[in-house]
């Protein structure tokens, strides 16, 4: 019933806002004000244009290291979340799951296995100070991201896990 309501509720379409006239009593003598409210549109689910910015407080002193292999304390992880592209992402319009380096995936029928298929289209790359830089493997081809490199990640951090 409650997913009935649900997929109703969504099908309606968007009422336009209207104003609402509210009467305040001030304290100070005299009449009382009329305040006049218009609800605010809904946001668009396009982002907004331009670069993304990530403001961060932290306290005094350096990151320990933005290494995903190497970083163990709240702060790296929080930044290497924050700047690296994980197998998901989440859409920040509609804060729905989208494939980041997954290009599709599945669930065994015991419900113990993940099997995720990588994109095979993302090369490594490095700021170079000045720049963003493709890496190269001794070939001169392009190294691109793979499942190892994720089994590499994930298999060192549990080496590391000071929470074990």
């Amino acid at each position: 019933m409650i997913l009935f309501t649900l997929l109703m509720s969504s099908c309606k379409p968007e009422p336009t806002p209207t104003p609402e006239v509210l009467i305040q009593t001030n304290i100070v003598p005299g009449t009382p004000e009329t305040i006049i409210i218009t609800a605010t549109p809904a946001p668009t689910l396009e982002p907004a244009p331009g670069p993304k910015i990530i403001h961060l407080a932290y306290g005094t002193g350096d990151i320990p290291t933005i290494d995903p292999a190497l970083a163990w304390d709240n702060i790296s992880i929080q930044i290497i979340e924050e700047t690296t592209v994980g197998l998901f992402r989440q859409n920040e319009a509609t804060t729905e799951l989208e494939n980041a380096m997954v290009k599709d995936w599945s669930l065994s029928d015991d419900g113990l296995t993940y099997t995720f298929s990588l994109r095979d289209d993302v090369p490594w790359v490095r700021f170079n100070g000045e720049a963003v830089e493709q890496i190269y493997d001794c070939n001169g081809n392009p190294r691109m991201v793979t499942a190892q490199d994720f089994v590499f990640g994930i298999d060192h951090y549990e080496k590391w896990d000071i929470n074990r």
